[in-house]
């Protein structure tokens, strides 16, 4: 048998109807082929659910990964990767954090766990190295994350790390997410949602055992240059400092910042920068007492916690820093006090609520009040105005309770707000997800990406940030310019979906081998044409001596995208469903306002993103002869299989035409030596 270095060679899997727990190989062909992280969650998810899966039925599944970096030297290696089919969606759901639960599970040599089934009542899987267990959580049942992590550690000692479910996950709330011990949370999909349908309260995990590196020494020296590379790069300091709360002046300046529900950008009537300068990075740091913390293996040090004290009254608490995107869920209510987001943040922690989802729902139903579409009556007696953070605690509340009002928004923004009878033009989404946290009106290249995202509307798949930040770099000027892209950036232009690709490719890998997408910007060659395989394929290689390169890489991420894609075709999405909502259209405000979505230029963007994927580009759906070139050959045939045409011809898939003639990179191997 082959030494297997890097991955730990062992995928759980836990069936809590019968209790079986038993351990399967990750097999060579998998580890080559999908990696780990998103890579292997989706070909699992793939063979084991489809159209006819419940998201909260027994038949589910929670994929839990990581991946060959993942609890190594290699900077950031601490993300937990989560797939399941979502039901705050009912299409592929995929989520990572960060933390330390990742690196202690490989530690305890296991690559992923597969949970599947039901368990007849509140359970809890402890995992000791080789001794996995399910326990009864009974005593556990209803407690917050900081009181369930208190009890683990009085059982199982302080060194533990877990990932669980707050009362929002026991009590279904559609958007309810996992949270770990130190309070990171893979939010997004529902996953504490589809944990508690299967009572399934917590995973706790201790593991003393060794990944195996296959090349130390050259591990040492990438990761060295890559440190002296990451101080030398321009956000490295500000990202030490701030994190990524920097994201509040940015956007503003940029025109992206969402205000009052997206309905403006930048600034309305009532909420302009006087406002929102009360969120930004520098006058938080000022203002606000702050202790610096990481993830695992993370130099950058982007996390912080925040001790507000009784100065602050109601609103007093120690707690996680909240990241840029909990700062702009306050600009999305209209919220501008900082102590308030950081205990509303924390409130959503312990109870184990998404973030974005739950404003989402909130900021909904302020704009319903607001506009006369709900009442007072069907509010349980609530004025849900824009601005007012108690509002905003009082409706958190009710949601993880399901209580009143906040049961119908626990069903989620899209869900809740059909249910009371909400007029599609007040429900802005894509694919069923919330508005996220970018007013992309304006910016066509984020439009493209955020629409085309397999889990519905993102900013953490394939969007092109630097177009809303004005940060355009060197390396992406050059790709801009080889794919024909004029200098106005407002204009859709179908080389824009060059970007979106090579971005998607970027990001993937990062879900992919375990590492954070905010560190890997900071220590990579992101000004450089060739972007951030090189350095994948090379640290790869150095830790499980697998010969990487960055082409193999590429149709790695091609293959991943490829797979998420067809998922959703099997449940019936198609073109229609990469659209971009009428609120994402024009900005009425900030300084873009007065740009034209063309819905003409939009759809030849659209259609070269599919083409350039090797998809049909009238449906989406990708043909015959992609998925045979990226291994997919059973995907393809169980597609037609279920009735699914997949169009051959035409635009013959050939990776060249996707990013390594923009990249300069040039063709080789990958495999083993």
């Amino acid at each position: 048998m082959t030494h297997i270095c890097g991955w730990m060679g062992t995928i759980l899997r836990v069936d809590l109807t019968t209790g079986a727990i038993t351990r399967e190989p990750f097999t060579e062909e998998d580890r080559i082929n999908f990696i780990g992280g998103y890579g292997i969650g989706s070909k699992i998810l793939y063979d084991e659910t489809g159209p006819e899966t419940n998201p909260i039925g027994p038949e589910s599944r929670v994929i839990i990964s990581s991946g060959p970096l993942t609890g190594t030297l290699a900077f950031g290696s601490s993300r937990t990767s989560i797939m399941l089919k979502s039901p705050e969606t009912d299409i592929i759901g995929y989520t990572s954090g960060g933390g330390h639960f990742a690196s202690e599970l490989k530690y305890a040599g296991y690559d992923a766990i597969v949970i599947q089934g039901k368990s007849p009542e509140p359970v809890y899987l402890w995992i000791e190295d080789d001794r996995v267990e399910l326990r009864s959580a009974g005593h556990l049942w209803g407690k917050t994350a900081s009181q369930m992590l208190a009890l683990l550690q009085e059982k199982h000692g302080p060194d533990i790390r877990s990932l669980g479910i707050g009362p929002a996950g026991e009590n279904l709330v559609k958007f309810a997410c996992a949270v770990t011990d130190d309070l990171r949370t893979p939010g997004g999909c529902g996953t504490g949602c589809v944990m508690g349908s299967k009572n399934l309260k917590v995973i706790a995990v201790k593991g003393s055992k060794t990944i195996a590196i296959a090349d130390p020494e050259r591990v040492f020296e990438i990761e060295k240059d890559a440190l002296a590379m990451m101080k030398t790069r321009l956000r490295y300091e500000e990202a030490h400092t701030y994190g990524t709360t920097t994201l509040i002046a940015a956007m503003g300046a940029g025109g992206s910042l969402p205000v009052r529900n997206y309905q403006y950008s930048s600034e309305s009537p009532t909420y302009g920068a006087e406002r929102w300068k009360r969120l930004t990075h520098d006058y938080i740091v000022e203002n606000y007492p702050h202790k610096w913390t990481s993830c695992f293996g993370c130099p950058v040090r982007c996390a912080a916690w925040v001790d507000l004290d009784e100065r602050f009254g109601r609103y007093a608490c120690q707690s996680s820093r909240p990241e840029g995107g909990a700062l702009l869920c306050g600009t999305v209510a209209e919220v501008d006090s900082y102590a308030a987001i950081v205990a509303w943040n924390e409130l959503c922690d312990q109870y184990g609520l998404g973030i974005f989802e739950t404003n989402a729902a909130i900021a909904g139903a302020m704009e319903w009040y607001e506009r006369g579409l709900i009442s007072k009556e069907q509010t349980d007696g609530l004025e849900i105005k824009f601005g007012d953070a108690d509002v905003m605690m009082e409706l958190t509340h009710k949601i993880a309770r399901r209580e009143g009002f906040g049961n119908i928004l626990a069903e989620g923004f899209l869900k809740g707000g059909k249910l009371i009878g909400v007029p599609e033009e007040y429900l802005p989404h894509g694919k069923g997800r919330s508005g996220d946290i970018t007013q992309v009106a304006g910016i066509p290249a984020m439009q493209l990406g955020y629409a085309v995202a397999s889990r519905g509307w993102d900013h953490l798949s394939g969007t092109d940030a630097s177009a809303a930040y004005s940060l355009v770099s060197g390396r992406r000027q050059n790709i801009y310019d080889k794919a024909g892209v004029p200098a106005d950036r407002t204009k859709a232009h179908p080389g824009m979906a060059v970007m979106t690709i090579v971005l998607e490719d970027e990001i993937r890998m990062a879900d992919i081998v375990g590492t954070c997408k905010f560190s890997g910007t900071l220590k990579l060659n992101y000004d450089k044409a060739e972007g951030d395989m090189p350095y994948y394929a090379d640290i790869l290689s150095a830790v499980t001596g697998v010969r990487f390169d960055p082409e193999g890489l590429i149709l790695t991420a091609e293959r991943l995208m490829t797979l998420q894609k067809a998922y959703n075709v099997r449940l019936g999405l198609g073109r229609q469903h990469d659209q971009v909502h009428v609120r994402f259209r024009e900005p009425k405000s900030g300084p873009l306002k007065g740009v034209k979505f063309s819905q003409e230029d939009y759809d030849r963007m659209l259609s070269r993103y599919y083409e350039l994927h090797g998809w049909d580009p009238d449906t989406g759906i990708p043909r015959r002869d992609t998925l045979d070139f990226l291994g997919l050959k059973q995907v393809a045939d169980d597609l037609e299989e279920r009735g699914t045409a997949l169009g051959t011809g035409g635009h013959r898939y050939d990776i060249n035409d996707i990013s390594l003639e923009m990249r300069g990179i040039k063709k080789a191997n990958q495999g083993r030596d």
